[in-house]
């Protein structure tokens, strides 16, 4: 009896015991780890008051939990523009040594890196970047000068043969052929994604322009202006794209690029197409002599309230030839070119639309009217359309939110009822396809027009229809983190 009695105390201390130990402490490795990774910020900052260093401070366990998971410790970043640079570069480099050591072989590293201008004036002579680690996958740097490519890239002795996906950005007047001189792509056989922010020269190309690795490209960003005689070389330069965002410079000034004498070239992988204009969308001349068979998706845009020319010789053809699905026409004049192209409204089945045009003449035109030859954009299925003040007309500002409820109300139908003329499980006249989703997006200037648009389409929210009604400022619209990050992969 005794001896149960002992038994029983020893079982009940156990238990007491046990729970003093905290739950969590209690859990398996796995939950635990599961736990952690969903502790990571966005951009992965080395702060001990955030993860992964934050959980390295809690007790001995949760240090050597959260060092056995690569994937943890998988992104780096640091912005510059701190208060105290040195401080936060010393941080940045001892962070780098202590990321690889938990990554190693097993999972590359995204590294993003930010040298204020501060950091290059107070410090002259520091070297803040290289040599990279060797297990890079992602790269994302920004300078505001070229000091450190040309003082120190000579370190990087290492090669760069996990790096997938690079981001070049220096804000001084620094050429292209300063980057491809100096940064070392030739030690970056896997490197496929490509974005570059930086000053375009009017000079004639160096020597060391064709030597960028263009041609293992499969995304190409391209920003701050490209020349066209630029544009025209990398294009031709890169027969593996996929994926092409570029900001062409169009000077009005300049005399016009011979389009016949411009060499012809297939791109035969190229599938989403972004071409941005300032001043003047010389469509034309930036898609003469291309050939793009592949394309599915075509984005342009522009600043200003010209003709895009959409029907004009050398653009045409990129419609008649292809099958987009995607088309994006943001400011210009797009009235009547758009709605004559069958081959556009034949097939496309996301239309992101805004510009200068009368929006009740552009809300009436997207109203469906089965009656009509041809019928406009019968497969559309997702809208987005920019509601932009341009200041073009003297007019009080205006809206026809009704009409735009209308046009929306003809393109739909809930499953299980009738909107209008179609009942659930028909097919409407036309063999119109049904919407899916609308995005709106109203000028900020004009919280009233938003108010209003909100509040004519809360019915056909109320029925089911997908609707994202949100304002923001013609830059947003114009350029979108979407596009602009399309060279980033998933790490």
């Amino acid at each position: 009896m005794a001896e149960s009695l002992t038994c029983v105390f020893h079982r009940g201390r156990g238990r007491r015991n046990l729970n003093r130990t905290p739950a969590i402490n209690r859990l398996p490795v796995e939950i635990l780890q599961e736990i952690f990774m969903h502790c990571r910020t966005h951009d992965r900052r080395p702060s001990r008051k955030l993860a992964p260093l934050l959980l390295c401070q809690i007790c001995s366990r949760w240090r050597e939990v959260a060092l056995s998971i690569p994937r943890l410790w998988n992104r780096l970043s640091l912005d510059g523009n701190q208060y105290n640079v040195l401080r936060a570069m010393v941080t940045f480099i001892n962070a780098t040594a202590l990321w690889f050591a938990c990554v190693g072989r097993h999972c590359p590293l995204s590294y993003s890196i930010h040298i204020h201008h501060e950091a290059t004036t107070q410090f002259p002579g520091w070297n803040f970047l290289f040599p990279l680690p060797p297990f890079i996958r992602e790269l994302d740097l920004e300078m505001a000068d070229d000091s450190q490519l040309t003082m120190y890239s000579g370190l990087q002795k290492d090669a760069l043969e996990f790096l997938e996906a690079a981001r070049i950005c220096v804000h001084s007047e620094n050429p292209l052929s300063i980057v491809a001189r100096r940064f070392p792509f030739s030690s970056a056989p896997r490197l496929r994604s490509l974005a570059l922010d930086i000053t375009w020269s009017s000079d004639p190309f160096e020597p060391h322009f064709p030597q960028m690795p263009w041609g293992q490209l499969t995304c190409l960003i391209l920003t701050r202006g490209v020349p066209l005689d630029e544009w025209h070389e990398i294009i031709r330069l890169s027969p593996l794209l996929q994926r092409c965002y570029a900001q062409i410079e169009i000077h009005m000034e300049e005399e016009s690029l011979d389009v016949g004498s411009v060499t012809k070239a297939t791109l035969n992988h190229l599938e989403d197409l972004t071409l941005l204009f300032y001043m003047w969308p010389a469509l034309d001349e930036t898609l003469a002599g291309l050939h793009l068979p592949a394309l599915k998706s075509l984005h342009l845009g522009c600043h200003d309230e010209v003709d895009f020319e959409l029907t004009s010789e050398h653009v045409l053809p990129i419609f008649q030839n292809t099958q987009l699905t995607a088309f994006t026409l943001q400011q210009g004049l797009f009235e009547p070119d758009l709605f004559r192209i069958p081959v556009i409204m034949d097939a496309v089945t996301t239309l992101d639309i805004a510009g200068d045009m009368l929006y009740t003449d552009l809300v009436n035109l997207l109203h469906h009217n089965a009656d009509a030859n041809p019928v406009v954009f019968p497969r559309l299925q997702h809208l987005r359309l920019g509601i932009l003040d341009y200041h073009y007309n003297a007019d009080p500002w205006s809206f026809p939110s009704e009409l735009l409820h209308n046009a929306l109300a003809s393109r739909w139908w809930p499953d299980g009822g009738v909107s209008g003329e179609y009942a659930s499980g028909t097919t409407p006249p036309g063999a119109l396809s049904r919407l899916e989703d609308v995005s709106i997006f109203v000028d900020e200037k004009h919280p009233d027009t938003l108010d209003e648009v909100v509040q004519a389409l809360k019915p056909l929210q109320a029925q089911g229809l997908d609707i994202d009604v949100r304002s923001g400022t013609r830059y947003d619209w114009m350029y979108p983190q979407d596009k602009r990050g399309q060279w980033r992969i998933d790490v």
